[in-house]
């Protein structure tokens, strides 16, 4: 079977994979569409009972000379393709000649199998869905053919993903959050829905981007999990942490190109990006002197390209922890050895104090947390600016927009910010926890006061693990019984807001009391 588009195996019916499995059941019912006139021999050949052949409007309506008897040739245009192996749903369009009801021999008009030799591809993905093929010429029918004929019956693969919808950010009370997953994945098998998303698993074909994007570990890649991978870590550094040697993460079957000029230990990790960011600062913590991904030049370009950027980040952050330069590499197998990191620099990279201790089950964020912690200087660091879209940093609020209407607090999907009435103190207080924000940018998109604005960064250990305040005001007194109940700002942006709409008094003058007092009043009168 073709693989220079598909990144999952898949096993056929004699074969099971481990864990929770996704199966496909194909009957060999074969969509395949031409633009122009082509070599019919591979098709003859190959024998796929239950072919269709959709020729193209601009072609001979009679289809390309030489089908076999038993091949369906039918003139039309498919205008959308949706779905996977044994499920291929084409919408059809400008359909002519004496074409049946359904161009499909399945009752449920869908396919099994498709070969699109249109000029342009009806599914334009890096990572194409098992049971999709494209062709140019008689050459490239052929294989693809051979691998229909492979795929007809029973197959599965794993569920390669967990999602956990508790620590999700992608929305929160209508509003946009991150959408990290839906821009990196290849496969096109993840979509929004609502304030959470899903995950179609028959499209999945576990390349892992979307576990790296993801800043919390809603989405995790489920075997190898985090906490397996944690125990391969410590197998790995057990006889090595004096040395501080570079830990090299390479793919199975595929021998990585080491830094000449460093001592270095071997980690295979199947996929490489199963193996993210939280885990490179967990290995930095337990004494890897740097850490070197080693990655398939096959992987889709959206995975390469996202391990990209957070390696970019990730040195940002081991610079401002005195780490050195570039302790974080990336390179292609079969690369110049070393390429992307400067191994010259990792030897000089500042001693650990003593080697992280932090519990195998934690969350992604707490565990890259407490690894930041665990490598930051005795001091601190200064704040280190970081690009748009990183998963760190705060929120800045506009004190003169802000009213402490506590929209924010209520939308944050993280918790990372809180409101809170003080009466006794007479205030009312907004507080934010850095280490819990995940720049989604849910609180800016909701705050109808638009207060907000992110500010990605890395900050020292003492200011992301504090609740800092960011806003406060004093508390309107009721009207009625004085006691404080309500930030004064938003009382007057409330009684503007009412005033604004001409509403009768008493309304008004309701506004201005606590909600016992209101309660009592409307039972009075």
């Amino acid at each position: 079977m073709p693989s220079s588009h598909c990144t999952g195996r898949l096993y056929p019916g004699s074969e099971r994979p481990p864990g929770d499995l996704v199966h496909y059941q194909s009957r060999g019912a074969l969509l395949l569409i031409c633009d122009e006139p082509f070599d019919p021999t591979p098709l003859r050949e190959a024998d796929l009972p239950g072919t269709t052949v959709l020729v193209s409007p601009e072609s001979p309506a009679r289809g390309p000379a030489g089908l076999p008897g038993e091949v369906r040739h039918v003139g039309g245009r498919v205008s959308r393709l949706d779905g996977w192996l044994g499920a291929f749903r084409p919408e059809l369009v400008e359909i002519t000649g004496d074409a049946p009801d359904s161009l499909s021999p399945k009752r449920d008009g869908t396919f099994d199998l498709v070969i699109d030799m249109g000029k342009t591809r009806l599914i334009r993905r890096s990572v194409l869905p098992y049971g999709y093929f494209t062709a140019r010429n008689a050459g490239q029918l052929t294989v693809a053919l051979a691998a229909c004929k492979e795929l007809v019956g029973a197959h599965a693969k794993p569920k390669y993903f967990n999602y956990d919808r508790n620590l999700c950010a992608h929305a929160s009370f209508g509003q946009a959050g991150c959408t990290r997953c839906l821009e990196v994945c290849g496969a096109a098998a993840i979509r929004s829905e609502g304030d959470r998303i899903v995950v179609t698993p028959e499209l999945c074909q576990g390349c892992a981007a979307c576990t790296v994007a993801c800043p919390t570990g809603a989405l995790s890649f489920r075997e190898p999990g985090r906490e397996t991978l944690l125990e391969r870590l410590e197998a790995a550094m057990a006889n090595a942490r004096e040395s501080r040697p570079v830990l090299v993460v390479h793919p199975p079957g595929l021998e990585p190109a080491p830094p000449e000029s460093a001592e270095w230990v071997k980690l295979m990790v199947e996929p490489v990006a199963a193996f993210g960011e939280e885990l490179w600062f967990a290995a930095l913590a337990r004494g890897a002197a740097g850490v070197l991904l080693s990655v398939d030049p096959e992987s889709p370009a959206e995975t390469a390209g996202l391990l990209a950027g957070r390696v970019s980040i990730a040195n940002a952050l081991a610079r401002a922890c005195g780490l050195g330069e570039n302790v974080i590499g990336i390179q292609a197998v079969g690369a110049v050895p070393g390429a992307g990191m400067a191994t010259e620099n990792i030897r000089q990279s500042t001693p650990l104090v003593a080697a992280f201790d932090g519990a195998a089950a934690q969350t992604k964020r707490a565990l890259l947390n407490d690894s930041l912690k665990a490598l930051e200087p005795s001091g601190g660091h200064d704040p280190v600016p970081l690009d748009p879209g990183a998963p760190l940093g705060a929120i800045a609020v506009d004190p003169q927009r802000c009213t402490l209407c506590s929209a924010c607090a209520k939308i944050c999907p993280t918790a990372a910010i809180r409101y809170v009435d003080e009466p006794e103190a007479g205030r009312s207080v907004l507080s934010f926890l850095e280490a819990e924000c995940v720049q989604c940018g849910a609180c800016a998109n909701g705050c109808p006061e638009h207060a907000i604005r992110l500010a990605p960064r890395f900050a020292p250990a003492s200011v992301r693990g504090e609740w800092r305040i960011v806003s406060e005001d004093s508390m309107a007194a009721c009207a009625d019984c004085g006691q404080p109940f309500l930030a004064s700002k938003l009382m007057a942006a409330s009684l503007r807001r009412l005033t604004a709409t001409q509403a009768p008094m008493a309304a008004v003058e309701q506004l201005k009391r606590c909600p016992d007092c209101r309660h009592r009043r409307i039972v009075e009168d």
